[in-house]
């Protein structure tokens, strides 16, 4: 049955995936970048020369998961409106 509200949840499982493998990618990346920033931090109780990309990652850590909640968001309202338009997603 490929219903209207069949396809929305198809839709939403899909985004979801995807977005979650995105999600993993960006984390892995971080890690990749801090684990040796902290292990030289550990070892020699200063802060590596590669500080400047260090702190970059992480800015660029925090503005993408502020892209995701925003998108969150947005996806809450869009359900919220399916909802009151009596369109059952789920």
């Amino acid at each position: 049955d490929l219903a209207p509200a069949r396809l929305l949840v198809i839709a939403d499982v899909l985004a979801k995936n995807v977005a979650l493998g995105r999600d993993e990618r960006e984390v892995s990346r971080v890690f990749e970048v801090i684990e040796p920033f902290a292990a030289e931090l550990a070892r020699s109780g200063r802060s590596p020369k590669n500080r400047r990309e260090m702190l970059r990652t992480i800015g660029q850590a925090r503005a993408s998961f502020a892209m995701t909640m925003m998108a969150a968001c947005y996806n809450l309202k869009r359900l919220t409106y399916f909802q009151k338009a009596g369109i059952e997603a789920f």
